[in-house]
């Protein structure tokens, strides 16, 4: 444990705690693959994972993306068994801090172009502005998610 409370001064080694740290970053790690499980299910079509032993081999891709997301945190802990606990909370405390700005923007500019959208279609002027498969398209979720949603999100990030 660091004897200052001026965070740039934390000095990355401290106190040995590997049961602490593994559960921490265990639960981050499947909070990942949680979040890249739905994005494959929501916007790809992929079978949810309750259908493990169906007829879709998908779902063990999606497994297989649980059990890499909790054995890379695994990893990292048993990699850095000296890390102090503070150093680990700063890490994850300024990465959270860009995935809150991530998310805001993502929000912003999917509403943005949500609302333009909306209000191209309510007034008609979809054929007018837009050929013809592409004005039938935009009308259609399964068009707007994979095509508009998800590269906006990204450009929020």
């Amino acid at each position: 444990m660091s004897t200052t409370s001026d965070p740039v001064d934390l000095s990355p080694y401290g106190a040995p705690a590997p049961i602490v740290r593994m559960f921490g970053w265990g639960m981050l790690g499947l909070l990942a693959a949680f979040f890249i499980s739905n994005i494959l299910i929501v916007g790809y079509d992929f079978p949810p994972l309750v259908t493990l032993f169906g007829d879709d081999a998908r779902a063990w891709f999606l497994a297989a993306i649980y059990c890499l997301g909790i054995g890379l945190a695994l990893a990292f802990v048993l990699r850095t068994p000296n890390r102090a606990l503070r150093y680990d909370a700063r890490k994850i405390s300024n990465f959270n801090a860009y995935l809150i700005r991530g998310c805001f923007f993502a929000v912003l500019f999917i509403g943005a172009v949500d609302a333009i959208i909306a209000f191209v279609r309510v007034e008609g002027m979809l054929g007018t502005l837009f050929s013809e498969n592409l004005a039938k398209e935009l009308i259609r979720v399964t068009f707007i998610a994979p095509k508009i949603h998800f590269p906006l999100a990204v450009l929020g990030f």
